[in-house]
C-alpha cells in the first residue's frame, strides 16, 4: 500500500507539491513519518547532480 501511495504522488506532481508544502495531510501516518516521508523523497530529486565532496583542512 504504501509502495502505490508513493509511486501515486511521484506520478502527480501536483499533489507531490502539495505535501510538500503542509496542504495534503496522509492519514494513517505520524508527524514524524510524513517528515521523513517529504525528507526521503525530497532527496531522491538531487540525484541527478553529480557527487561533491567536501573537504574540511
Amino acid at each position: 500500500m504504501l509502495k502505490e501511495l508513493i509511486q501515486s504522488l511521484m506520478a502527480d506532481p501536483s499533489s507531490w507539491t502539495l505535501l510538500k508544502n503542509g496542504q495534503l495531510q496522509l492519514a494513517g501516518i505520524s508527524e514524524v513519518e510524513h517528515r521523513a516521508l517529504i525528507d526521503v523523497l525530497g532527496s531522491s530529486e538531487d540525484k541527478n547532480q553529480p557527487m561533491r565532496a567536501t573537504y574540511w583542512f
